[in-house]
């Protein structure tokens, strides 16, 4: 294995995000809209309605390329490398065990995200992620955290193996990974990506010691889920 592929696999995630995740035409359009006016940028919460609508719809689906760019990628690099699938977390092993390991971290993590919602400030509606799953189908949005979970939950177990295998310890693995994660979810604010930084620290640690997708896969995607109810009802049904 090159000393180069694990920062290859690294930025993977990185590239998926800017190509698929952040190229948002309704979004570029009203900004080169707004170049041609002499006006400056403004943020995406103050242009009208309708473009944010749009953007949005737009975003929903992107996230689907997104996560098939993470997928391919990652595959294309272990192949590659002739890492075996077994290696990343896609076996079966003890997968009814793992799968309800899976499952008890993920509703701790709604637990803890409960919470928080109980004693930080109230959810702003305003919110770009808030004001995201509060428009489309809720069907489409479960969709939506089933593929990004398992794809950005095969792309730390990748990470977490080509690092440990190039020589890195489990720590600096642990610590390289979610920095670049935690890094990609900054537009949740600051507490918000500190945030994603301690679940993800969470679901890897769980890979490391259960070398299940199963398990990070299901914590992630119920943690998810947690989420998108907090997010879209919880303001509605506790003003």
């Amino acid at each position: 294995m090159s000393s180069l592929t694990p920062y290859l696999i690294l930025a993977i995630f990185p590239v998926a995000f800017l190509l698929g995740f952040s190229f948002n035409p309704p979004e570029l359009i009203w900004g080169a809209r707004l170049a041609l006016w002499g006006r400056s940028l403004e943020p995406m919460s103050q242009s009208p309605v309708e473009v944010r609508e749009k953007a949005a719809a737009y975003r929903r689906y992107a996230y689907f390329l997104g996560d098939a760019m993470i997928l391919g990628l990652v595959a294309l690099l272990m192949l590659r490398n002739s890492v075996p699938a077994t290696r990343i977390g896609l076996h079966l092993a003890n997968w009814k065990s793992n799968a309800a390991v899976g499952v008890a971290a993920g509703i701790l993590r709604v637990l803890v995200q409960r919470l928080l919602v109980v004693v930080a400030p109230a959810i702003d509606p305003e919110d770009s992620f808030t004001w995201d799953v509060r428009r489309g189908a809720p069907s489409l949005w479960v969709l939506i955290f089933i593929a990004g979970a398992f794809s950005e939950e095969l792309w730390v177990a990748s990470c977490l193996v080509v690092l440990k295998a190039t020589g890195h310890s489990s720590a600096l693995s642990v610590a390289m990974t979610v920095v670049v994660f935690a890094a990609i979810h900054y537009s949740y604010g600051f507490w918000g990506a500190v945030g994603v930084a301690l679940g993800e620290s969470i679901s890897a640690l769980l890979f490391l010691h259960y070398g299940s997708l199963f398990v990070t896969f299901l914590y992630h995607f119920i943690g998810n889920l947690g989420s998108l109810y907090l997010h879209r009802y919880w303001r509605v049904e506790h003003p």
